[in-house]
Formats: C-alpha cells, sequence, structure tokens
C-alpha cells in the first residue's frame, strides 16, 4: 500500500496566488481566505449601523471605502464579479 500523499497545487482566483481554503469554484490563499473571513464578520455590523444593506451594497460600499486593506477589496470585487454574495 503506498502511502504517499499527492499535493494538489490550488490557485487562489484572486491572485493566483497558492490556495488552501476551498470555496465554491475554487480556493483562495491564505492571505485573501483572511480578508474573507473579515468580509463576513463585519457584515451584520454594517447592517446594523445602515440599517438595512444588501450584500451587494455591501461589498460596493467596501471597494469604495478608503479605508479597506487591498485583500478585502480585492475579495469584494471578486465576490460581485462571480455572484458569490450569497456566501457571506
Amino acid at each position: 500500500m503506498n502511502h504517499e500523499t499527492k499535493h494538489n497545487y490550488l490557485s487562489c482566483p484572486v491572485c493566483q496566488g497558492e490556495a488552501d481554503h476551498e470555496i465554491r469554484g475554487g480556493s483562495l490563499c491564505p492571505s485573501h481566505k483572511a480578508a474573507l473571513d473579515k468580509i463576513r464578520e463585519h457584515y451584520k455590523v454594517w447592517v446594523s449601523a445602515y440599517g438595512s444593506l444588501t450584500k451587494e451594497e455591501y461589498l460596493q460600499l467596501l471597494i469604495r471605502n478608503p479605508n479597506s486593506g487591498e485583500w478585502v477589496t480585492e475579495v469584494a470585487k471578486y465576490l460581485l464579479e462571480v455572484g458569490e454574495t450569497e456566501r457571506l
């Protein structure tokens, strides 16, 4: 019995770097996965502050916000481009 492990290189769809965190339709690198986690964590905070906010509106606000980090902005753009807003 062969116990050798095959390593498949997964590519982050946002930056094409090495990915190891699965999402629908692909995987994310650790930096973009951390950004996605932050986006998910803060959605409810933004909804509370705005009163009502769709996920699409939230991502657009993140993209336009000069205080959003580069990785958050890149993930927000990616989610909008591929229609993954329901994953938040």
